[in-house]
This record gives structure tokens, sequence and C-alpha cells, in this order.
């Protein structure tokens, strides 16, 4: 009776034993499986969070190149509006000197006239003839009583010889030269039934006449 109380004893202690080891080892591998899982989660993130730095410090570089270069494009546009700004100041500068020099020939129509046959600012600009024409300046016509005879000033007006004619140093003077038909010249004054010659052109290249030239006005025609 003794002797089989103990073989029971041993057989349900090897029972208890393997049940509990039998637990231990499932939990044993339950935790190397949790191990396994979270090495292979913390890999996973170490990899997504060194994506995103090189990502990070992809998208600062590019913000830095973009600021460099609008800084370059910001001072070259500064440098431009400064260029801008002295050429508007000296644009405004010559509009202020051409309407005061505006102003005088209309205040003072004959002198201006008589100034401008007297000295030629640009003897070497080519006028268009279509260019030339009697209404260039907002100025009336004057009269002058010179050895009583008048003299009508006017502002650039354009002709050209109708036939082949005489040109003269004077009214009734004498005869200097003879044109050809469809010539072209500009004048500023007239005299009697007599016309001064201020201009004429040669190759459609305006030359202001260097002494007295006259010409009948029954022989020319306005341009």
């Amino acid at each position: 009776m003794s002797k089989m109380f103990n073989i029971k004893f041993i057989f349900f202690t090897l029972l208890f034993t393997s049940l509990i080891c039998g637990d231990d080892m499932q939990r044993l591998e339950s935790i190397v499986k949790d191990i396994a899982e979270l090495r292979a989660d913390y890999e996973e993130c170490k990899f997504e969070l060194q994506t995103k730095n090189m990502q990070k410090e992809m998208v600062y570089d590019e913000i830095k190149a973009n600021i460099s270069t609008c800084r370059e494009e910001n001072e070259r546009m500064k440098e431009k509006l400064e260029k801008q700004k002295l050429i508007l100041i000296a644009k405004d500068k010559e509009i202020i000197s051409l309407q005061n020099k505006l102003r005088t020939y209309r205040e003072n129509p004959i002198l201006t006239a008589k100034a401008c046959e007297e000295k030629n600012v640009f003897p070497q600009l080519m006028m268009k003839e279509g260019l030339l024409q009697e209404d260039t300046f907002e100025v009336k016509s004057s009269t002058l009583n010179l050895d009583n005879e008048e003299v009508i000033i006017f502002t650039t007006g354009t002709f050209r010889v109708k036939a082949n004619t005489n040109i003269y140093d004077s009214p009734n003077g004498k005869k200097i030269d003879e044109w050809e038909i469809n010539r072209s010249f500009t004048s500023t004054q007239k005299k009697g039934t007599w016309i001064q010659i201020t201009g004429y052109f040669i190759d459609k290249k305006w030359i202001k006449a260097t002494k007295n030239m006259w010409i009948e006005e029954q022989d020319t025609l306005k341009r």
C-alpha cells in the first residue's frame, strides 16, 4: 500500500512538473517572439527616421539655395532700380530743358527763327522732307517792314522747285546757281515775291545754306 502510494505521488509530481515547465516554455517562446517583433519594429522606425532626416536635410538645403538666389535677385533688382532712377532724373531734366526752349520760342518767335538761321545745332542731321511741315511748331507767322518791303517770317516749311529755275544772292539780285525741277529746300521767311533758302536736300540729307540764296515764289511749290 505504501509502495503504491509512492508510485502515485511520483506520477502526479512528474505530471505537475511537466505542466509547469510546459507553461514556462510557452511563455519563453512568446517573449522571444515579442522581442523579435519589437526589434523588427525598432529597425523599421529607425529606417523611417533616417529617411525623414535625409529628406529634411534636402529640403533645408533647397530652402537655403532659394534664399541665396532670392537675395542675389533682390540685389540685381536694386541696382537696376537705381539705374532707372538716374535715367528718369536725366529724362526729367531733358524734358524741362525742352519745355523752356519751347516757351522761349513761343514768346519770341522772330528772334528764335533768326537764331536758327544763323546757327544750325545739328548740321549733319538727316531730316525727312515729310517732317518739315508748316505746323511743326505752333507759332503764327510774323511780319517785319525792312527797306520798305514786307518780310514775312514763318515756321520752317519745305518747298520744291516746279521747274528748272535760277537761284539768286538776293531778291532781284545776281544769279549764283541753277536748280533742276523737284529740287527740295527749306525756308523760314519771304520778302515780297521772293523766298529765302535756308537749307536744301542732297541724297535726302538736309544741308544748311552757307550763303544768301533766294528764289522767286512763283517757281516753287509748298510741300
